[in-house]
């Protein structure tokens, strides 16, 4: 048996509350995560977890205790790693913190199974786990509508295509908050109404300035962030051969082609976790 202690990771990055949304921005591209438990400030309570896709979806709210997801599933340090990869998988989550009284002590994501289990042998063959439902985009599509198909087609990961069908990369959300960058916008408000009859006043007792900071998408399409190199698989492939690819080269996804390099499936790594549930 794997216990849980034996994958987390133990230094783990919190945000905490109270807090606004640019600190937990700050501090996801500061380490190169992609979420983080949200805790109370100067403690290891939890309260929370907060990821780039909150970020993402939530532009214009600014409070993190409004971003983050509260009462976050969770996991003990002494349950077997099983139970960690059927939470996630049950869940559709990325990552669990491991809590002891309530108190953050680690945390354990779906590349922590990963890697562990390229260390098994598991010969059962990964066909079950393959999707064969792909959203892709073309090459020259830009940035910011591969975002926005991503959030429609609730996808982590596109193919990216040629203009003749090929697949000549991919790009996730990482290749696309690595590529952007942080901007600060202001704006004016109005603290109080003019009064009938008389003139607007424009003076620093009637207006507020809000600064907030912003990503800004890169304006440049698709084929200039993508990641070119693919690596794929085939659905007779064994669930630790998969599993040992995605840890070799540090990634979340395999794809399936048929001849001519056409996409026509995928193999995500939390469903992989489905060989040891």
């Amino acid at each position: 048996m794997v216990k849980v202690r034996d994958v987390m990771t133990r230094d783990v990055i919190c945000a905490e509350i109270p807090g606004k949304r640019d600190d937990a921005l700050d501090l996801l591209r500061k380490h190169g995560i992609s979420g983080a438990p949200v805790v109370k400030k100067g403690t290891r309570e939890l309260v929370g977890v907060v990821s780039v896709e909150d970020l993402l979806m939530k532009p214009d709210e600014d409070q993190l205790a409004m971003l983050m997801t509260r009462s976050p599933c969770t996991i003990g340090p002494d349950e077997d790693i099983s139970e960690a990869a059927r939470k996630m998988v049950e869940k559709k989550i990325r990552r669990l913190p491991v809590v002891e009284d309530n108190k953050v002590v680690g945390i354990i994501s779906v590349r922590d199974i990963i890697n562990k289990m390229a260390d098994f042998d598991i010969k059962s063959p990964v066909r079950d786990c393959v999707g064969k439902r792909i959203s892709a985009v073309w090459e020259e599509t830009p940035v910011t509508v591969a975002l926005a198909i991503m959030k429609l087609s609730k996808s982590r990961v596109l193919p990216v295509l040629d203009s003749e069908g090929r697949m000549v990369g991919v790009i996730d959300q990482s290749d696309i908050i690595s590529s952007s960058r942080v901007v600060e916008e202001s704006k004016i408000s109005s603290l109080s109404a003019p009064i009938e009859g008389e003139e607007w006043s424009w003076d620093s007792n009637t207006l507020l300035y809000i600064t907030k900071k912003l990503l800004k998408l890169p304006d440049t399409p698709v084929k200039s962030v993508m990641t070119k190199k693919v690596v794929t698989a085939t659905q007779e492939t064994s669930i630790s051969e998969c599993a040992r690819r995605m840890r070799q080269h540090d990634i979340e996804n395999l794809f399936i082609l048929e001849e001519g390099d056409i996409p026509i499936g995928i193999i995500r790594d939390i469903d992989l976790l489905r060989g040891i549930t």
